[in-house]
């Protein structure tokens, strides 16, 4: 029986592209020191480097605090829907701002965020 490795690098980048999650109700909060979400990374972010890479493809490491605490929310600004609470759209910086209000998917209001989560 062959192992996954020795399989074509296009049949195994196709598996990856396949093994990706649907779009994902994220909702982003501020804790009062760093932003949270109830985003889960890829499962397949932690399989190996080359699962890694096609999934970096198409999720973006973002939302990283203004107090330098690194990105931690892996979130696709192509389908996932964001729903931000007031408290961290005011901590947001300008140039995650301008992403998000391209956003197609994208609501701010605090009483949303809040009946998702729950």
């Amino acid at each position: 029986m062959a192992s996954f490795s020795s399989l074509p690098a296009e049949l195994r980048i196709a598996i990856w592209q396949f093994s990706i999650p649907e779009p994902r109700n994220i909702v982003l909060s501020w804790n009062g020191k760093e932003f949270r979400s109830n985003g889960t990374p890829p499962n397949i972010a932690h399989v190996c480097h080359e699962a890694r890479e096609e999934i970096s493809k198409v999720y973006d490491l973002t939302f990283a605090s203004p107090s330098g605490s690194p990105a931690k929310t892996w979130f696709d600004f192509a389908r996932d829907a964001l729903f931000i609470t007031d408290d961290a759209l005011e901590r947001m910086s300008a140039k995650t701002l301008s992403r998000v209000q391209k956003l197609k998917r994208f609501r701010y209001t605090a009483a949303m965020a809040i009946k998702c989560s729950s």
